[in-house]
């Protein structure tokens, strides 16, 4: 399969650090295309977008606020076609929390297919216990299906501790799900 891939991304993160930002925003938009049924056994295009945003609304030691969306969506002229290494699945950690990575999608027995449509959301509430650890709140809410009328949210919501290092941050989550 061949495709064109292009990427755009942004970030504006108005703080001391990129591990544990307090303000700012991240943006990535991705645009893939075949080129029309060259080397491809059907003419599709993938659309991306994930946003992240950070706030605190008070001082820093009351805590920050994280915000993640992401989008996605695959038009081909035959969708049948799509190889499910290029379809969008949901998941674990930096998706739908307490699910585990990559099962969310379209179920067909014991496998999950990826789907052509994926919504996400995140939000999360971190507040500092000291200068390496934090206490996160979560709530996460996504689904993947075919088509976006199809989307029935599955939600995930817990309790985490992060660590901040110097090199790279790491956390532990307890997660619960629960759909409504």
């Amino acid at each position: 399969l061949h495709r064109v891939d292009r990427r755009q991304r942004q970030m504006c993160i108005r703080d001391r650090t990129l591990l544990r930002p307090q303000a700012g925003y991240y943006i990535n938009v991705g645009a893939a295309t075949t080129l029309g049924r060259l080397s491809s056994s059907t003419s599709m295009q993938r659309y991306e977008l994930l946003a992240e945003a950070y706030f605190t609304p008070w001082q820093r030691r009351y805590g920050t606020f994280l915000l993640r969306g992401q989008v996605g969506y695959i038009a081909a002229s035959h969708p049948e076609h799509v190889p499910d290494s290029l379809r969008f699945k949901l998941g674990g950690p930096g998706s739908v929390r307490g699910y585990t990575s990559d099962s969310i999608g379209i179920n067909r027995g014991n496998y999950v297919l990826g789907g052509r449509a994926k919504l996400a959301f995140n939000v999360e509430y971190q507040v500092p216990l000291n200068d390496k650890f934090s206490l996160a709140f979560f709530e996460d809410a996504g689904d993947v299906k075919d088509r976006f009328n199809d989307l029935h949210m599955r939600y995930g919501t817990g309790i985490g501790l992060r660590w901040f290092s110097t090199v790279s941050y790491t956390h532990l989550t307890l997660p619960t799900i629960y759909s409504v």
